[in-house]
C-alpha cells in the first residue's frame, strides 16, 4: 500500500511549491485544514494497491497559511475555507510530506467536470459548478452576471409619485472593464462584493444574492440601498439630513411615527409624500407649522379636537350641488372644530 508516509522525501531533496486539489474541507477541528491531492506526488487513483493509490481519507491535513491581516490570532484576521475541487498552492513544512501548508488558491479553466470517483476532484461532485470558462469571476471579467442578469431583471418599476408621475429603480451603472474590477464572492448564494476601479465607471457594490438586497455607489455618487424585508435604522443620538433638492416618498401601506421631542424640518425644495394607507403621528412635545404662502387642506372629513381646552365654537358645513341644490353624499362631510 502506497501510504503517505512511504512518500516522505529525504533530507537532501530541495524544498519547493506544489499544486494540488482540495478533496476534503470538513475539518473536524474546524481549524481551516483541508486534505489536498498533490499533482506529481499522488495519482488520481483512490483505491490502494501494491504500487499506487491513496484514499482521500488517508491524505494528511494541510494547515492554512492565511493573509497577514491581524495575524490570524484569537479569531482576528480573515478566515475562509476553500471549497472542495479548488486548486491550491502548498509547500511542505520541513520538506516533510506529512506536514503540508496551503497558502493560495489557483483559478483554472475547467473544460469539463471530472468524475467524483477519481482524484483531483470534488468527491461530492458539486464543484466546479461552471465549465468551459475560466474560474475567474464573471463580474470581474466584465460579463456583469450579478448586475445584468439578476439585479436589473428584478428592479422595482411603476412607483407612483404625486408630482413626478412614476419612477423606477435605477439600473446598475456596472461598466467594468477587465482587469479593473476586484470581486469577492462567497459560495452558495452568499455575498458578492465589488471594488470596481474601471476609469469613468468606478463603483462600490455589496449584493446579498439570495434576498436581492444590495448597496451600490456609482461613479457619479448615485447611491442605492435596497431592502426586500423589514428595514431597521436606529440612531441613539441625533440624526441630521440635508436635502438640497426635491424629496419624494411613496408609502404603500400605513405610516406610524412617534416623536418624543421637537421636530424641526428645513427643506429648500419640494417635499412630496404619497401614502396609500394611513398616516399616524404621535408627538409628545410641541408641533409648530409655519407657512409663508397659502395653506390648503383637502379631505372628506376634517376633525379638529382641542382636547380639554375650552370650546370656542363648532363649525359645520355641507356641500350642495350648485345646479340641483341637493347635498353631495359621501363626497363632502361635516367639518367640526373645537378650540
Amino acid at each position: 500500500m502506497n501510504l503517505h508516509e512511504t512518500t516522505k522525501r529525504n533530507s537532501t531533496s530541495s524544498p519547493g511549491i506544489f499544486i494540488g486539489v482540495v478533496e476534503d474541507n470538513k475539518d473536524p477541528l474546524k481549524q481551516g485544514r483541508v486534505r489536498v491531492r498533490v499533482i506529481g506526488l499522488h495519482s488520481e487513483n483512490k483505491s490502494p494497491s501494491n504500487t499506487d493509490g491513496i484514499p482521500t481519507a488517508d491524505l494528511p491535513w494541510a494547515i492554512p497559511g492565511n493573509p497577514i491581516f491581524e495575524g490570524s490570532n484569537s479569531g482576528y484576521g480573515f478566515f475562509s475555507v476553500p471549497i472542495q475541487g479548488s486548486m491550491v498552492a502548498l509547500f511542505f513544512i520541513g520538506d516533510d510530506h506529512n506536514y503540508p501548508c496551503y497558502f493560495a488558491s489557483i483559478p483554472a479553466y475547467p473544460k469539463e467536470k471530472r468524475s467524483a470517483s477519481k482524484g483531483f476532484s470534488d468527491p461530492d461532485g458539486k464543484y466546479p459548478d461552471k465549465t468551459g470558462e475560466p474560474d475567474w469571476n464573471r463580474d470581474a471579467r466584465n460579463e456583469g452576471e450579478t448586475t445584468n442578469k439578476t439585479k436589473n431583471a428584478n428592479r422595482e418599476t411603476g412607483i407612483s409619485q404625486v408630482k413626478s408621475g412614476t419612477w423606477v429603480e435605477p439600473t446598475s451603472p456596472y461598466a467594468s472593464v477587465y482587469p479593473n474590477n476586484s470581486v469577492f464572492a462567497t459560495r452558495d448564494k452568499g455575498m458578492v462584493v465589488e471594488y470596481d476601479s474601471t476609469p469613468g465607471a468606478e463603483r462600490y457594490h455589496i449584493y446579498h444574492v439570495k434576498s436581492g438586497n444590495y448597496f451600490e455607489i456609482s461613479e457619479s455618487g448615485q447611491t442605492v440601498l435596497k431592502s426586500k424585508d423589514n428595514h431597521y435604522e436606529i440612531n441613539i443620538k441625533d440624526k441630521n439630513i440635508l436635502i438640497k433638492q426635491n424629496k419624494n416618498e411613496s408609502i404603500v401601506g400605513n405610516e406610524d411615527r412617534k416623536i418624543d421631542g421637537n421636530k424641526d424640518a428645513l427643506i429648500d425644495g419640494s417635499d412630496t409624500e404619497t401614502i396609500s394607507g394611513n398616516k399616524i403621528e404621535n408627538i409628545t412635545g410641541e408641533l409648530t407649522i409655519t407657512v409663508v404662502g397659502s395653506c390648503k387642506v383637502t379631505a372628506n372629513t376634517i376633525n379638529l379636537d382641542g382636547g380639554s381646552g375650552a370650546v370656542a365654537g363648532i363649525v359645520q358645513g355641507q356641500c350642495f350641488c350648485s345646479i340641483t341644490g341637493a347635498p353631495h353624499p359621501n363626497i363632502s362631510r361635516n367639518v367640526k372644530g373645537s378650540f
